[in-house]
């Protein structure tokens, strides 16, 4: 084995080894003339062994030797200490030993997290950087592979708007999912909803998938006497249809998307679909001439 070692004024190698043949340098014993006594060692490296001696050899050549710092250096050598490109290899479809192995051997480093998903478990799920990139070798190919548990969408019912972002990045880091997240503002005149998440989409306990987007319902105040907003439904011809129809009323609040209350001369039925879970839906009678 070899070490090479320089300062300023000379640069000196040391090598170390069997004379006769070339025999493994382990499981034996150096005299360490600093400390008194036998040094075993049991695998040999230059800098434990070979670096040991050139150190004690520059001592002596150093002994009368002014200090003096290395010239800078020429120009055009920074070429020289630029890392070299490589290509990321395609890690998708292997398993996680061939992945590593196909990694390191394009002089790259492996990053595997194990990530909740509904793929089979061991499927790898995404690498970044994607197959084919261009990197400095020694870089991280980050890979996500599935641990085959299901990924549940955490409850953030109840929480405030503030707290919404970092409770999202704490079950990202949880789960390796990358879930992100759009506001969306649901007008309301109850102070206690303000700013309060009042529900999801997908809501809690929901399955959902990587690097998915989720909705987060948000209340904010209602503009003054802007909650509530009647509108007439227009009348049409029902003259096809036996006896006719009435013509209809129809309420509509800012997170109901449309209700239709009907009635004959003497009112039985009422047809109200509504499609939101906020504010009740109000009909008022209609008696046809």
């Amino acid at each position: 084995m070899w070490y090479v070692g320089a300062i300023p004024q000379y640069t000196a190698a040391v090598w170390v080894g069997h004379v006769d043949a070339q025999v493994e340098m382990v499981n034996f014993k150096v005299c360490d003339e600093n400390a008194g006594a036998d040094q075993a060692i049991r695998r040999a490296y230059g800098g434990t062994v070979a670096g040991l001696v050139w150190a004690d050899f520059m001592e002596y050549v150093a002994a009368d030797l002014e200090v003096e710092d290395f010239p800078d250096e020429p120009e055009g050598t920074g070429w020289y200490f630029r890392v070299p490109k490589t290509d990321v290899p395609n890690a998708m479809g292997l398993t996680q030993r061939k992945a590593e192995d196909a990694i390191f051997q394009a002089g790259l480093r492996a990053e595997i997290d194990k990530v909740a998903s509904t793929e089979p478990k061991g499927e790898i799920l995404h690498q970044s950087p994607a197959a084919g990139s261009r990197v400095s070798q020694g870089s991280v190919v980050r890979v996500r592979i599935s641990n085959g548990v299901h990924p549940i969408l955490l409850d953030l019912v109840g929480l405030a708007a503030a707290q919404v972002d970092s409770a999202i990045g704490r079950f990202n880091e949880e789960t390796g999912l990358d879930l992100a997240w759009t506001r969306v503002d649901v007008p309301t005149d109850e102070p206690s909803a303000i700013d309060i998440v009042i529900r999801t989409s997908p809501g809690p306990g929901a399955i959902v998938e990587f690097e998915q987007r989720i909705r987060v319902f948000i209340g904010v105040a209602a503009p003054p006497g802007g909650r509530r907003r009647r509108l007439r439904a227009s009348r049409a011809d029902y003259s096809s249809f036996p006896e006719g129809l009435p013509a209809a009323n129809a309420v509509m609040l800012p997170t109901v998307s449309w209700a239709i209350a009907s009635s004959a001369s003497t009112v039985k039925n009422a047809w109200c679909p509504v499609m939101s879970t906020f504010g009740k839906v109000s009909s008022r009678e209609n008696t046809s001439s």
